[in-house]
């Protein structure tokens, strides 16, 4: 959230002359970058030398592709918590929010996560519901 809040910053700085991306456009961008789906399994190789010295590699095991999982978890609650900050613009909350409905959440989610992320939500609802009172 600090990349997209310091070009949110940059963006409202820009002079009349002066072009940047949208804000918007690097929020799909850092969704994309950061995409489960499409990230790439990697291995991990395990280094040895013989006994007569010469170098050994050989496949070791795989990266845990659980490590990689979960960066659309964590993104969804980092934007859930930046909606809770009252100093953000109408604007800035419909892009986040945006953006909110380009993550993948994999259907093998962790129970851990579903719950952080029902308590983020349930509260927005329930703050919401009071404003509109």
């Amino acid at each position: 959230m600090s990349t997209f809040d310091y070009a949110l910053r940059l963006h409202e700085d820009l002079d009349d002359d002066q072009e940047m991306i949208a804000p918007y456009q690097l929020g799909l961008l850092m969704v994309d970058w950061t995409n489960p789906q499409k990230a790439a399994e990697m291995s991990v190789l395990r280094v040895g030398w013989t006994t007569n010295g010469n170098l050994l590699t050989f496949p070791y095991s795989s990266v845990d592709q659980d490590l990689v999982k979960p960066t659309h978890v964590n993104l969804a609650v980092d934007i859930l918590i930046a909606l809770y900050d009252s100093d953000r613009t109408v604007d800035e909350q419909k892009t986040l929010l945006q953006l909110l409905g380009q993550l993948h959440m994999a259907p093998d989610l962790d129970l851990r996560s579903i719950q952080k992320l029902n308590i983020l939500l349930t509260y927005h609802e329930e703050v919401n519901f009071f404003l509109l009172l």
